[in-house]
């Protein structure tokens, strides 16, 4: 075992420095809390929390984007996970949420796709949409259903219809799976038209996509 942590730390000393060094690092505290118990069954509200987890009402369809509640991100080995640190909490405790309808995942990456707050979001009142060549990584079963997207595709979740589309990022959990898909969506509701793009770098795919209606949420890399 010594052995194997030495050959470890030799192929990515970087990597095993930060880790060490945010060891010792708190968590901050988030500096506001949202109530989303308060927010109207009509109208469009939102609250970031952290990341490209954004937490959507639509009309009073509940919506998570992204959702990422874990202290690290990362490969988990054990009791151990080896990934990045947050720097502030979440605004919002998982077991503060409201019943969510639709958890949309725009990629794999462990940031954005984080399997453990995925498995406690499990509920058989809550859809998920995703992308191409991804549901595998979840368990479908503890959903009312997993719907994957490839570009230009659609699918209507009660009110909301939305499509994937492209943008300039990649796909790939690990280096040798790069056939996942990876999407920005548009979500259409009625009057409101929201677009969320997950990670993107510049892209011109936003000029087909938006209106004078059309209400933004991207996580740029």
């Amino acid at each position: 075992m010594a052995g194997a942590g030495v050959m470890a730390y030799r192929a990515a000393p970087a990597f095993w420095k930060q880790f060490s060094k945010e060891m010792g690092r708190p968590i901050l505290p988030a500096g506001h809390t949202p109530t989303p118990s308060q927010w109207p069954d009509r109208g469009l509200f939102a609250a970031w929390l952290g990341h490209a987890t954004v937490l959507l009402k639509v009309d009073g369809t509940t919506i998570l984007t992204d959702p990422v509640f874990s202290d690290r991100v990362g490969l988990t080995l054990g009791p151990l996970t080896l990934g990045l640190k947050r720097l502030v909490a979440p605004p919002l405790e998982l077991r503060h949420l409201p019943p969510i309808d639709l958890v949309l995942l725009s990629h794999a990456h462990m940031d954005h796709f984080d399997i453990p707050t995925l498995r406690a979001l499990e509920k058989r009142s809550t859809r998920v949409v995703t992308a191409a060549k991804t549901g595998d990584l979840l368990r479908v079963g503890g959903y009312s259903s997993v719907t994957e997207l490839g570009w230009g595709e659609r699918t209507r979740i009660g009110p909301l219809t939305l499509r994937a589309f492209e943008v300039n990022h990649w796909g790939a959990r690990m280096r040798s799976d790069t056939y996942r898909g990876y999407n920005g969506y548009l979500i259409e509701a009625g009057r409101y038209q929201i677009l969320f793009a997950g990670d993107t770098a510049v892209t011109t795919a936003f000029r087909a996509l938006r209106t004078s209606r059309t209400w933004i949420w991207r996580s740029c890399r």
